[in-house]
């Protein structure tokens, strides 16, 4: 072993551990009678049906709205209530129990949904006449409105890297009383919204999202498929009162798995297609307080890349690839960049932390203003070849321990002007 790939072993092997909400595994939140705390996250497992309480963090003493998580390391994204608007922070997972939380940003008005898209950027929606979608950079920042849209209620994604949001929208109680269903393009910025045909008035609760279409919403006591752009067909699920479903998400095997407000809590699946059952099929519960949202952890989760590219000249800019999975065991695993200046200083970085570097927070920015997204406990020097590329061996042990852990990484391309140019980060999660 090279002294190089001997101190990306050492890296890996003295990195602290965490422990995110496992794959196939839903994360809750819930709000409580008390005021301290006011809301409670907790770790269900659907399979087993399992409920672990996740633990006290710094602004649980606020009501909670929405929740989400984070694909690259598995962070809790939570959107709460501070009375004068909607507090969006980060909660670091370690040990099974609430960590470090980041505040993100406030979003005016009361949040209804929150999701991650392109990026790995954070986005919610806002109901009432002045609803609106919302973004936040990852590690906060100020709030930028995408597109006005009053009455959205729900919100979600076909997949991070679409660039596409999709948005649930209630009737107008005082307008037009059918909802509507939107989509964001967020490479083009344009908002376009259909209001759906044969539908009575309802409020949008919840929005489960399939990559290839046939998405559905429910209005707490129905679930309705969407077959845009014509036609919709509504079927009624058996045995539920309103506000029966709270919130609703896909999992990767493409059920529908649902919690239930208003002193109905349960964790269920209803299978798809309206000539099969349609009962819900308790799988974990009654679950405490009056749960509001949750969200699924991928079985597939390899983690993601985050960030997007930076540079100074003409496109592309510099982009990261890499061999596929990062498998423990792999001692030929890679990671590259391309599209960078021919015969320029390129330097590889790595790090176990995408919050902070030498005690400051990060994003920081390079000469010239690009950011460094991961800290640099490593940095390795390359130069690009005459395609502007260059490759990174990362050897990964099979070591069992290491099992969970998320490495983050980036390139960073130095030009005689010194004006840095830098790739997307990757945040990857090891796994055998």
């Amino acid at each position: 072993m090279t002294t190089m790939h001997a101190h990306l072993s050492v890296c890996l092997l003295t990195a602290p551990m965490l422990a995110q909400i496992q794959g196939g595994h839903a994360l809750v939140v819930t709000n409580l009678p008390g005021q301290n705390p006011r809301c409670e996250l907790l770790d269900v497992d659907p399979a087993g049906g399992t409920i672990a309480r996740i633990g006290r963090f710094v602004s649980d003493n606020l009501p909670a709205r929405a929740v989400a998580i984070d694909p690259v390391q598995g962070d809790a994204l939570l959107a709460l209530d501070s009375g004068s608007g909607t507090r969006i922070v980060r909660i670091a997972l370690t040990g099974g129990r609430a960590g470090a939380e980041l505040p993100l940003g406030t979003i005016p008005g009361v949040v209804s949904d929150l999701t991650v898209g392109l990026e790995c950027r954070v986005y919610c929606t806002t109901g009432g006449t002045g609803g609106a979608v919302f973004e936040l950079p990852r590690m906060g920042g100020s709030p930028r409105v995408l597109a006005a849209a009053p009455f959205a209620t729900a919100i979600g994604n076909p997949g991070i890297e679409s660039g596409m949001l999709l948005i649930g929208i209630s009737g107008d109680p005082n307008g037009d009383p059918r909802p509507a269903y939107g989509a964001i393009d967020l490479w083009t910025g344009q908002f376009g919204m259909h209001r759906l045909p044969g539908l009575p008035s309802l409020a949008v609760t919840g929005l489960g999202v399939r990559p290839f279409g046939n998405d559905v919403l429910t209005d707490g006591s129905r679930v309705w498929h969407v077959l845009l752009p014509t036609t919709t067909l509504g079927y009624q699920v058996p045995a539920l009162p309103a506000d029966g479903i709270r919130a609703l998400e896909r999992d990767d095997q493409q059920r529908l798995l649902a919690i239930g407000g208003n002193g109905h809590p349960f964790l269920g699946f209803l299978l798809d297609a309206p000539s099969l059952s349609q009962n819900w099929t308790t799988l974990a519960g009654p679950l405490p307080g009056d749960p509001i949202d949750f969200a699924i952890q991928s079985t597939d989760w390899w983690g993601a890349t985050f960030g997007g590219t930076c540079r100074h000249s003409g496109p592309p800019g510099p982009t990261l690839t890499g061999a596929g999975l990062s498998r423990l065991g792999n001692p030929n695993y890679w990671l590259a960049v391309q599209n960078a200046a021919s015969m320029t200083l390129a330097i590889f970085v790595a790090g176990t932390s995408d919050r902070q570097a030498l005690g400051v927070q990060l994003p920081l920015p390079a000469p010239g203003g690009c950011p460094l997204l991961v800290a640099p406990d490593i940095a390795l020097l390359h130069v690009t070849d005459n395609l502007g590329q260059a490759r990174q061996t990362v050897p990964l042990p099979g070591v069992a321990t290491l099992q969970g852990l998320v490495v983050f990484t980036q390139w960073l391309i130095v030009p005689p002007d010194l004006r840095v140019a830098t790739t997307p980060a990757a945040g990857l999660h090891l796994r055998f």
